[in-house]
């Protein structure tokens, strides 16, 4: 769940509640060229165990030479305004009442809240600094006509004093803009500046005596707010799973959508209206983030995001009042990519592969998140490769491996996790329903989804002895320039390959490899000729090829979900990463575990109610009149007409039994103490071990249940 506080819970859930909403259009596009580098001195920070960070060694904030690192740069222009919490710092303001937090410790839990640029010096008790504290920002050439500036909204903390210098790419300075006297910690001030490439932002004085500078987002966008009187409405629909040919809905990528209606005034969306501040940039690619909020008893609305992604298609006809624009989520963008061919790589985990896809398509680790269980031993990859193919179609063929499942959070970060995520990490109710405060609830089984017997085969690959993997045909020879350098693209007899190497065979004096890359499917190879005169020539490449040896087929069954229900067999498709047995049963066991019962999916509607603050994967308890269930939520759909509806999917976390020993009396326990758990326990049986002999003690080696890994 988003974090908000009491006041914005009680706000959603009234009786009458008054539902405010907001959609931040940037007409320029910060996924691709915007940059930021703030300069700081050292500051002391706590981190989650409560230590002081001093110096680069300890932590990733604070450098030596007084630069904080991309990952919290990058904040200050990722389109997040104010602080995801009210944090704790080293400023004599700072109190043990509960209401503060400690900073996350490292990147990965920075992604995913909201800290920006911290100064390195407290204010006096004017509120001013010993000396300027100033950050800078830079991107490629632009007319800013718009300056932005977020500071701490949980700690109520802004500047007071500060001004702009805009410069262009040759440090010539070309404006200034100066504020005295701010009083709000969200600004948004008209400037007309042409040609800059970098923004300097000082700041002289603070609204908080003894507290340091605290900036969240920092930006020259073209960029319009709107706000309720101008939207007409707005749909969201995002997917933690999907479901592809009837297969289990992971291991798959799933989007996030909006579609947003505004009223078009003055005409400032038509296409050919020159007088538009938006003449010229109302088309794909724009940005566009949506929130929605409650009114506190203070007067002041607190939003939530609860879609970002980038416009795909607007519609603007002439002749109605209306303009809309249609958009899709980060992962969408990756359609439009391609991550090129890569040698063999051994022993990378599916974490790293995941990064390699991820980097290469330009996305920095502050813009995704990856379940750490991702780089472990039971997900190392002995021989990976990747083929020239979408960065999206590279995810999804390492998703489909290790069944983890991909989709944008709230916040415009790309979340991978492990198909277990759930199970380790939303342990706890967030949110409880009953009748009282939903609209409807339908609970029918999904026989479309239902798998009880699922088979998983592994492609372990071993490499063979090196062998001639490619030949150039002496009938049709190569042939090269006098006195050149040319490229060679060469695909083997079969692949994938490692440890190649080419060669000119038969020799030819003055021809040689001087270079080549070399790929699982062939080679680009480079070849120089130092004759004078043209030369025919024939390449060799000798490598080993990594066969498939050892292929096993694991399967998963649920005997009593297929005697109550008939067979239902998902054959899990063979995937070259999916290499390892140890894998391939965990994915079988867990699998089935999750999707062998058909009573297990909720559809819950709120018309109105429900709450933004809700995200996919939370764990919500929802009791009708005949008992109460937990669930975790996997889809949302959000309307917005000038009051909010909201309809959540969700899968049934599966409540099990204890085991139960032959005498009846007491239940089974593992060496830790844990109760040995089951799908369902109907009669009792006499268990057995692989020798035939009853089942009576913890130090028997096997057992057999109705579910079978084989």
């Amino acid at each position: 769940m988003l974090p908000v506080t009491e006041e914005f819970v009680a706000a959603s859930k009234a009786n009458a509640r008054r539902v405010f909403s907001r959609v931040r259009i940037n007409f320029t596009d910060l996924f691709l060229d915007t940059t930021a580098s703030p300069v700081l001195t050292n500051t002391e920070w706590l981190t989650e165990d409560g230590q002081e960070w001093f110096d680069e060694t300890d932590n990733p904030w604070i450098t030596e030479d007084n630069i904080a690192t991309d990952t919290f740069a990058d904040q200050l222009v990722n389109g997040r305004r104010g602080a995801t919490r009210k944090w704790a710092a080293m400023d004599g303001i700072t109190t043990h009442d509960g209401t503060f937090f400690y900073a996350p410790g490292n990147a990965d839990l920075a992604a995913s809240n909201e800290i920006g640029w911290w100064g390195n010096v407290n204010s006096d008790f004017n509120g001013e600094f010993p000396y300027d504290q100033t950050v800078e920002i830079t991107f490629s050439a632009r007319n800013v006509t718009r300056m932005e500036l977020s500071a701490d909204d949980k700690r109520n903390e802004y500047p007071v004093d500060f001004k702009y210098e805009f410069f262009d790419g040759s440090n010539v300075l070309l404006d200034t803009y100066a504020v005295t006297g701010n009083g709000s910690f969200f600004r948004l001030d008209n400037v007309t500046v042409n040609g800059v490439q970098r923004i300097k932002l000082t700041i002289t004085k603070w609204s908080q005596p003894g507290a340091n500078v605290k900036i969240t987002e920092i930006s020259s966008i073209l960029e319009q707010i709107f706000e309720d009187d101008v939207i007409e409405n707005i749909s969201v629909t995002e997917q933690r799973e999907i479901s592809n040919n009837n297969s289990v809905p992971i291991g798959n990528i799933a989007a996030s959508e909006s579609t947003v209606t505004l009223v078009n005034q003055n005409r400032q969306f038509d296409a050919n209206n020159q007088e538009s501040p938006f003449f010229g940039s109302v088309r794909p690619g724009s940005r566009v983030r949506v929130e929605i909020g409650f009114r506190k008893p203070d007067g002041v609305v607190e939003y939530v995001p609860v879609f970002s992604g980038w416009s795909n298609t607007w519609n603007v006809p002439e002749r109605e009042l209306n303009a809309s624009t249609s958009a899709r989520d980060r992962l969408d963008l990756l359609r439009r990519t391609e991550i090129d061919s890569s040698a063999v790589i051994e022993n990378n985990t599916f974490g790293d592969w995941f990064e390699t896809v991820l980097t290469d398509a330009g996305i920095t680790s502050a813009q995704y998140i990856i379940d750490s269980v991702l780089y472990t031993t039971k997900y190392i990859v002995p021989y990976g490769w990747i083929v020239k193919q979408s960065h999206r179609d590279a995810l999804e063929l390492l998703a489909t491996a290790c069944s983890a499942s991909i989709y944008q959070d709230r916040e415009g970060l790309i979340r991978i996790e492990a198909w277990d995520y759930l199970q380790r990490n939303k342990t706890s109710s967030v949110e409880s329903y009953n009748p009282s405060n939903y609209m409807d609830k339908d609970n029918q089984p999904e026989y479309s989804q239902l798998v009880n017997r699922l088979t998983v085969t592994t492609q372990p690959r071993v490499p063979a002895a090196s062998s001639t993997v490619y030949e150039t045909s002496a009938n049709e020879p190569e042939t090269i320039n006098p006195n050149s350098t040319e490229n060679y693209t060469i695909t083997y007899e079969e692949s994938p390959v490692i440890n190649a190497v080419a060669i000119v065979s038969p020799t030819v004096a003055g021809v040689t490899v001087t270079d080549a890359s070399y790929y699982a499917w062939g080679a680009v190879i480079e070849v120089t000729n130092t004759n004078g005169s043209g030369q025919q020539f024939q390449l060799q490449v000798t490598g080993q090829i990594l066969n498939i040896q050892g292929r096993q087929t694991v399967t998963g069954i649920d005997q009593d979900s297929i005697d109550a229900n008939g067979e239902s067999e998902f054959v899990f498709p063979v995937n070259d990463f999916l290499q390892k047995r140890e894998l391939a049963v965990d994915i079988a066991d867990g699998l089935i575990d999750i999707f062998s019962q058909t009573q297990r999916d909720l559809a819950i509607v709120f018309s109105p109610g429900g709450s933004p603050a809700l995200e996919l994967g939370d764990q919500i308890t929802v009791t009708d009149q005949y008992l109460e269930r937990n669930y975790n939520l996997t889809n949302t759909v959000m309307r917005y007409n000038g009051g909010l509806s909201m309809q959540h999917r969700a899968r049934i976390i599966r409540q099990f039994e204890p085991w139960v020993t032959e005498d009846n009396l007491q239940s089974w326990c593992t060496e830790d103490g844990e109760d040995w758990l089951v799908s369902q326990f109907l009669v009792f049986e006499i268990w057995q071990t692989e020798d035939g002999q009853d089942w009576l003690t913890e130090n028997n080696d096997t057992w057999q249940s109705n579910r079978i890994i084989a």
